[in-house]
Formats: structure tokens, C-alpha cells, sequence
């Protein structure tokens, strides 16, 4: 639990770079420069109690967490790659390598599908009742 605990504690502002700056950018241009700074610390610190009374609100969280990682993970690690690889190939590319990002991409599809299935369902069995932790 100490190594989980420190995992996130060093990996959270990562997780948060790219949203708050994009935010931040919409933020800093309706306010003065000198509130720049303030508006940064703002923005973060309603970010974590943001996730935080998520992550608190919402019951037996990892069913959800599990059915963002299904439809996520399986979409950018596996589906994406191969849709990027024969675009950038376009006409040049070969039919056995089209052929090899089809089933690529089909693989990646069918884990997005099963696992998004299963998730769902057992987000549905928690919900019914069927499943007390």
C-alpha cells in the first residue's frame, strides 16, 4: 500500500499536465497577469478535490475505472496504431501490411467490445444487488 500510495503521489501532477495547461490557457486569457499565478494554484487544487470527491462519491469505483481501461486502453494501444499506420502509408501501402493492421485492428475491436461487455455487465450485476462485495 506505501509503494501504491507513493506511485501516485509522484505520477499525479504527470497525470494532470496536459489538462491543466489547456485549461490554464483558457483561464490566464480572461484574467489579469498578475492573477496568473493564483488562477494556476486555483485551478489544481479544484482539480484534486474534484477527483478526490469523485473517488469518494462514487461506490465500488474500480467497475468503472475497469470500463474506462476497456474502451481506452484497448482503442489507443491496439485499435489506434494500425488506423495511424495505413493512413500515413496511404497508397503505398502493401497488401500484406494492410492485411496485417486489419487483423490488428480487429483484434484490438474485439477487446474493446468483450471487455466494455463485461465491465458493463458487472457494473449492472453490482448495482442490482447480485454482487455484495
Amino acid at each position: 500500500k506505501i509503494m501504491m500510495s507513493l506511485a501516485v503521489f509522484f505520477s499525479y501532477s504527470l497525470q494532470f499536465y496536459v489538462p491543466v495547461n489547456l485549461l490554464n490557457l483558457s483561464i490566464q486569457r480572461r484574467i489579469s497577469p498578475q492573477h496568473h499565478l493564483i488562477a494556476d494554484y486555483a485551478l489544481r487544487f479544484s482539480l484534486v478535490l474534484l477527483t478526490f470527491a469523485l473517488a469518494a462519491a462514487i461506490p465500488r469505483l474500480e467497475l468503472f475505472i475497469s470500463l474506462v481501461g476497456a474502451a481506452s486502453s484497448s482503442t489507443l494501444a491496439i485499435m489506434a496504431p494500425p488506423v495511424i499506420d495505413t493512413v500515413t502509408q496511404g497508397n503505398t501501402s502493401s497488401w500484406p501490411r494492410a492485411l496485417k493492421n486489419m487483423a490488428i485492428f480487429t483484434l484490438g475491436f474485439l477487446g474493446f467490445i468483450t471487455g466494455s461487455y463485461v465491465s458493463i455487465k458487472n457494473i449492472i450485476k453490482y448495482f442490482d444487488g447480485e454482487d455484495e462485495p
